[in-house]
């Protein structure tokens, strides 16, 4: 069950949908996956999905992108949130780095089914500090498909849904980090 605007919690043991179970928006706990969803249509679509760290921002976000690139995304675009708003607006902020990770086999077959489809790529994960916490956010690349209308899209949001849960899940075993592992 998903509720309107709540986080759905998924332990790394559980597996699939019917894992899920539902509640009202909480602090962030552990390294529990968190999957954020809000109602469109009336339908639930997760939004984006959360992962806890309990290690240092640095180590944090170069673990992310390790991860990333074992399931096949690379690093396009890396924006330094913090140091972009000092200089600009001298706003001081927690570190926080916005990852603009793409699957160029994915992203090719998507833009073959929609050429539009571009102005929402490449696919974001925030990585932020928040206290003595790491917090790793991702898309989910459904809700992007759920704006248009193309069967094809959805098929192709799904497999980068997966493959994105597989890099946030191996973010709790460092020793998965390694392309091929």
């Amino acid at each position: 069950m998903v509720c309107s605007h709540s986080v759905a919690t998924r332990r790394d043991s559980d597996e699939g949908p019917s894992a899920l179970g539902c509640r009202q928006r909480s602090p962030y706990v552990g390294s529990h996956h968190q999957l954020h969803t809000i109602t469109i249509g009336g339908s639930a679509v997760i939004f984006e999905e959360t992962v806890v760290l309990s290690r240092a921002f640095g180590q944090a976000t170069a673990d992310v992108k390790a991860a990333l690139a074992a399931v096949g995304f690379g690093t396009l675009t890396e924006i330094d949130m913090q140091a972009t708003l000092d200089a600009k607006i001298g706003k001081q902020i927690d570190p926080y780095v916005i990852v603009g990770a793409c699957n160029p086999h994915l992203a090719s077959r998507a833009l073959d089914a929609d050429p539009q489809i571009g102005v929402l790529l490449p696919c974001n994960v925030v990585v932020r500090q928040s206290g003595d916490d790491v917090i790793v956010e991702a898309m989910d690349p459904g809700l992007m498909a759920s704006m248009t209308a193309n069967k094809a899209l959805a098929a192709i949001a799904a497999e980068a849904r997966e493959l994105l849960n597989d890099a946030l899940s191996r973010l709790s075993a460092p020793a998965q980090l390694a392309p091929g592992n």
